[in-house]
């Protein structure tokens, strides 16, 4: 993977995302949540669902797909 320096500091459009409840859950289940982890798998429990902070970086690699390629 190659870094490209001229984009250090550069700042991309403003954008909107949102994600359901079941996209995090299906993140937790993937990341091998179990049993002892139910508050990031169920938001049925009476308490609010909670999500691994690591499922923003899903929604940035998506989108990078979609950057161009400045080599070409």
């Amino acid at each position: 993977m190659a870094v490209y320096l001229d984009r250090v500091g550069r700042e991309s459009p403003a954008s909107l995302r949102a994600w359901e409840p079941r996209d995090c859950s299906l993140y937790a289940l993937a990341l091998g949540a179990g049993f002892g982890e139910r508050s990031y798998t169920l938001d049925t429990l009476g308490d609010q669902l909670q999500v691994y902070p690591t499922f923003a970086l899903t929604l940035m690699a998506a989108e990078s797909a979609s950057w161009p390629d400045p080599l070409s």
